[in-house]
């Protein structure tokens, strides 16, 4: 698989839950979708609302399986495990889907069901 290096970093720094660095990805107008959740926009934006997620788990680890290159665009298909509060783990694919503009983030959307990670 010839993943560039920036996406290698981009799930490096989710993994650690890094908000700051997972949020200067993105360019000032750059659009941030994950699931069903409404998108939010500009770095700020992005930073509070992963965060925000962050807080609500213990931890998450990512397997990037598959990218594909298209013109200002990257897919990436994968798993994500993450680790509940209560120490429980949770597996689920993932297809993220970025639109580029230059070296920045102008479109993370990121196509999943999380669902059953809040269900008891």
């Amino acid at each position: 698989m010839n993943t560039p290096d920036w996406i290698v970093q981009a799930f490096k720094a989710i993994d650690a839950k890094d908000s700051a660095g997972f949020a200067k990805l993105f360019d000032e107008s750059g659009e941030f979708r994950f699931g069903n959740a409404p998108s939010v926009v500009g770095p700020a934006a992005v930073e509070s609302a992963v965060a925000g997620f962050f807080g609500s788990i213990a931890g998450l680890s990512h397997r990037l399986n598959q990218t594909w290159e298209g013109k200002d665009s990257w897919v990436v298909e994968g798993e994500v495990t993450y680790t509940r509060k209560d120490g429980t783990k949770l597996t689920v694919p993932f297809c993220d889907v970025f639109r580029m503009r230059g070296s920045k983030v102008k479109a993370w959307l990121i196509f999943m069901d999380i669902g059953q990670l809040y269900r008891v």
